[in-house]
């Protein structure tokens, strides 16, 4: 198996995962074309946690946490990059071209 760059996984993981839609880690809302809900990073009582699905990137406006589905695991779960990655990878049927034991 052909090993994949960090530019094409990504393209190709972002492209297949639907990860923002899935309200996985807290109950999302519909507000127009964004999802919101209550922030995973802190505590808050008013929803501040906003995400666009079809761009793929969160913001929380309490926190300032921001970002795309690959560094969302990352910042929910504490997972490292390679981590989050092996995670997503497996969730959307990319494959990595690596070992998936190391």
């Amino acid at each position: 198996m052909s090993k994949i760059s960090y530019h094409d996984l990504k393209r190709q993981t972002l492209k297949r995962f639907r990860f923002f839609g899935s309200g996985r880690y807290v109950h999302l809302t519909k507000q127009g074309h964004y999802l919101q809900g209550l922030s995973p990073f802190h505590l808050e009582k008013t929803p501040s946690f906003n995400i666009a699905p079809e761009k793929q990137i969160y913001k929380c406006y309490g926190c300032r946490a921001g970002g795309n589905a690959i560094q969302y695991p990352m910042g929910v779960e504490g997972y490292t990059f390679v981590e989050a990655v092996k995670e997503l990878a497996k969730e959307t049927g990319v494959p990595l071209g690596i070992d998936e034991n190391t």
